[in-house]
């Protein structure tokens, strides 16, 4: 049942580079939570890229699938080449949470949230699909005055694309999900509001999406009570599994909320088959990173070991022996504190010791996402601030993630736009990574955000 309530909720989600998020108007915006220390959706993904792309059925397109092993050959030397950023969504307003994936036949697909111009209080769901010479764009929803927000999508075996938000106002915040069929998206199907009290009104939020290579999804999301005193503050979280022919018919509890905050998740499944999900949460006042897994046959949640202090951003990618996981966290950089990346993996077990992927002491590292290609090198993308402007870098570890070498700035120099949020890095059938991230215009304004799609192109 869906039910309509008259509380005002919350937010509309800034660029990357504000780094924050904060609330706004009307009462069909999404729930957030006082406190917050996400960045944004976390992501899990699998790639995508331009045809021939190769992708793990277990991956989130917030973060990258793992290559095809028969590629064959030498990997591309990521020094030898340049970077190329094609503008996928093309619009005047903004978009928002970037994610894609490819179907099957190397059909790729990218989907985003964004803005209506000169109204704050909606944002709708996008897919853009490559055919091989251009971009088709499509409104998935098409709601005015609510917000649909926080894409989150698998290549399962065919893209499944799942989001949070309502279709009119004063519903409360549900999680959808569509797949991407041959001709176009299936219906969407609400996926969270038939395992709800009929009675109750609750904000379910940020969902995140994990399938194995036999079909099987499972997804997590926050869920919020809704009183007319708000959003409670100490959301739920929830997982079920299901498939592409039947909804979910039970939910699990992966905290205990009443200790426990969470706000962000990431999530990928191991090549056994095994469901991860990482919760970003706060326990007794610090950031804690959790491990829910159904490993056992059942589901369970441990906390991550090593970790320091002021975690954001999660996100995670299979590859083809585990699961990798990256995320910030504050650390001393001289007299004051800056946040770098660290990476940790595991072979479907719990996650090995935190290894940096970045040391530098005059960038402010954020946003990172993860994949592996081909030969096993680890990737991992991520953005900083440099003199105002934000731009994107570029790590590569060759020892399945044991130490990273930086490749630099892979963003344009001399520009004052921001390159920012990377997302869903993919592997074409060379080999070549490519991933989808947000452009803000500088200067714009109304203030201008386009999601673009940028890929390695050997010399």
């Amino acid at each position: 049942m869906t039910l309509r309530i008259g509380v005002s909720l919350l937010a509309f989600a800034l660029p990357a580079c504000a780094g924050a998020e904060q609330s706004g108007p009307g009462n069909g915006g999404v729930a957030s939570f006082p406190g917050e220390g996400s960045e944004g959706g976390g992501d899990s993904s699998a790639g995508g890229g331009s045809t021939g792309i190769t992708t793990d059925p277990g991956a989130d397109s917030g973060s990258s699938g793992v290559g095809d092993t028969t590629t064959g050959g030498d990997p591309p030397d990521l020094d030898a080449g340049t970077w190329s950023f094609e503008n996928v969504s093309m619009t005047p307003v903004m978009g928002f949470h970037p994610r894609r994936a490819v179907a099957t036949g190397g059909r790729e697909i990218v989907a985003w949230a964004e803005g209506a111009q000169g109204d704050f209080s909606t944002l709708n769901i996008h897919a853009a699909t490559h055919d091989g010479s251009g971009w088709t764009s499509i409104r998935l929803t098409d709601y005015e005055g609510v917000q649909n927000t926080f894409p989150f999508m698998v290549a399962a075996p065919t893209p499944v694309l799942a989001w949070t938000g309502r279709r009119m106002v004063g519903d409360d915040d549900d999680v959808f999900i569509a797949v991407a069929e041959a001709n176009g998206w299936s219906a969407i199907r609400n996926v969270s509001d038939a395992l709800e009290p009929a009675i109750e009104a609750r904000a379910d939020l940020r969902p995140a999406l994990a399938a194995n290579a036999d079909g099987a999804l499972a997804i997590a999301y926050l869920s919020a009570g809704i009183t007319d005193a708000g959003v409670d503050p100490t959301p739920e979280v929830f997982v079920s599994e299901f498939t592409l022919a039947a909804d979910p018919t039970k939910r699990f509890a992966l905290v205990n909320s009443t200790t426990t905050t969470c706000n962000d998740i990431a999530g990928a499944a191991a090549p056994s088959g095994v469901f991860h999900f990482v919760l970003l949460c706060v326990q007794g006042g610090a950031s804690v990173l959790l491990q829910a897994t159904n490993r056992s046959g059942e589901w369970t949640t441990d906390a991550l070991s090593g970790l320091g202090t002021a975690i954001l951003s999660p996100s995670m990618a299979p590859s083809n022996t585990g699961v990798h996981l990256t995320w910030v966290q504050r650390k001393p950089c001289g007299a004051d504190s800056c946040y770098e990346v660290f990476h940790a993996a595991t072979t479907d077990e719990v996650f090995g010791t935190p290894v940096a992927v970045t040391d530098q002491a005059n960038l402010d590292e954020r946003k990172p996402t993860v994949g592996v290609d081909p030969w096993g090198r680890v990737l991992v993308a991520h953005q900083a601030a440099v003199d105002g402007a934000v731009g994107l870098y570029l790590s590569v570890s060759d020892d399945g993630g044991a130490t990273f070498t930086s490749h630099g700035r892979i963003s344009p120099g001399g520009t004052a736009d921001d390159y920012q949020t990377p997302t869903s890095i993919g592997f074409d059938e060379d080999g070549a990574p490519s991933f989808a991230l947000e452009v803000l215009a500088a200067g714009s304004d109304p203030l201008n955000v386009d999601i673009y799609v940028a890929r390695f192109v050997a010399d």
